[in-house]
């Protein structure tokens, strides 16, 4: 056959005068090979379409290599919520001793009660309505000195908490000195009670519908099949977008709802939310809405956190921030970010090479990864140029325990032709896909500003 010659089939001849993107062309061409029915996006063919472009839709690419399941559309899972998670005022400190009515002195002897006023005896309310309760025992420990120390026992709680002096104290409380939570002592015969324990709780999500659609007249198709020498690249191109609209859904998505408005781990509710021509519709939880959200529904700490850029403390505040992201993770991070946090965290690099190193970029699924070194573990973070649309999204990395997020899948991205009175054919590709994300705690989300 002459140089150059093309020919019809499922391959594509290149010879030596062609360009380098024709043989990159020949190499991706491997993919259609008796690929060229509709059965090109059917459940046989997913795992190849999948992975034509995975930088350009990196959160998807990531997902469907190390976490996918098959589920219904609306699905639930029972999520194990261990006592760490929820233990988290063991030590704390105290907000201002001065809120008791008369605050305990050196001159105070063992059995000496103190009630508060109206006050906060803790740093946070929530440390009165999660983990204070009546028989705890609680130490308190100079900051200044942490030899000085003395014990209460938090006898009842009404307006404010009665304690009980267990020890004679050796100094002054005063604001900022931290609180331990060291045991509970039960009354002879009291009422049932319990410490905290190992839980388990029902955790609900939804598949959302993702669509789109290609029309090929005869004449457009003849011009894709001189062109592409098959029209089936036009119609991976037109994947590729739906790709797209996929891997975004999932990443920072609108997000699900459930009963509990604000708890988008709740159960779906009995009335769907429903288009215009009353047919139900359902979103998946995106893992930007399941970190803005974690704090309130789980009551963790905040999972999102704004750095500023070129501040004279952010060095102290990215480990801070990095303690707090490997809290209750075990084991590495995974990141999706934009240019622009991209380019911050190669600066942060450079300018603390001692705290942060930053390995050069990998190449693995497909994907450029880079990882950052911290103190308290790595993120291993790839970039998703999609996210440079404007610079909120260009400076923020959503970082994410691999173990911990799942693709769901109700259904593979299938192929149909629709009616149309035109002349021409007027295909679309639909397909189901959502997001499990389990212990919300284990994500975060960085913003530089």
């Amino acid at each position: 056959m002459a140089a150059n010659t093309r020919t019809y089939g499922n391959t594509i001849n290149t010879s030596a005068t062609q360009s380098p993107t024709g043989a990159r062309l020949q190499i991706n061409s491997d993919l259609f090979n008796g690929i060229l029915s509709k059965r090109m996006f059917g459940s046989g063919y997913n795992g190849k379409i999948w992975c034509l472009s995975p930088n350009q839709v990196p959160f998807l690419t990531l997902l469907n290599q190390f976490k996918r399941i098959t589920a219904p559309i609306d699905f639930r899972w029972l999520e194990d919520r261990p006592s760490w998670l929820t233990d988290t005022t063991d030590t704390l400190g105290s907000t201002s001793f001065t809120s008791f009515n008369a605050p305990p002195t050196t001159s105070d002897t063992v059995g000496t009660e103190f009630a508060t006023s109206a006050g906060v005896l803790f740093s946070t309310n929530t440390a009165e309505t999660n983990a204070a309760q009546k028989g705890q025992i609680w130490m308190v420990a100079d900051a200044d000195d942490i030899n000085n120390y003395f014990l209460f026992y938090l006898k009842s709680y009404s307006s404010g908490w009665t304690i009980r002096l267990l020890t004679k104290p050796t100094f002054t409380p005063a604001s900022g000195d931290p609180l331990t939570l060291t045991s509970i002592a039960y009354a002879e015969g009291s009422d049932f009670a319990r410490y905290s324990y190992e839980g388990f709780e029902w955790k609900w999500g939804s598949t959302q519908n993702f669509k789109n659609s290609l029309f090929l007249s005869d004449e457009s198709e003849q011009a894709n099949d001189i062109v592409y020498n098959d029209p089936a690249w036009q119609k991976a191109r037109c994947l590729e977008v739906l790709k797209k609209a996929i891997d975004r859904g999932v990443t920072d998505g609108t997000g699900r709802y459930s009963v509990t408005t604000d708890d988008p781990w709740g159960a779906p509710p009995t009335t769907n939310i429903v288009d215009s021509d009353g047919y139900p519709v359902r979103f998946t939880i995106s893992l930007d809405q399941a970190i803005r959200r974690a704090a309130a529904v789980t009551g963790c700490d905040s999972r999102v956190k704004e750095i500023q850029g070129s501040s004279s403390t952010y060095i102290t505040d990215v480990v801070k921030t990095a303690e707090t992201i490997f809290r209750y993770v075990e084991g590495d991070v995974y990141g999706i970010c934009g240019v622009g946090f991209l380019t911050w965290m190669n600066t942060l690099a450079m300018a603390s090479p001692n705290l942060f190193n930053l390995n050069s970029s990998m190449t693995e699924f497909g994907l450029n990864i880079q990882t950052l070194v911290t103190p308290h573990g790595n993120i291993h973070v790839a970039v998703n140029k999609g996210m440079s649309g404007d610079t909120s999204r260009s400076n923020r990395c959503y970082v994410f325990d691999m173990n911990a997020v799942e693709l769901v899948v109700s259904r593979e991205i299938y192929e149909k032709d629709l009616p149309t009175t035109r002349s021409g054919v007027l295909t679309q590709w639909e397909g189901r896909y959502g997001l499990k994300v389990m212990t919300p705690e284990k994500h975060f989300l960085i913003q530089v500003k």
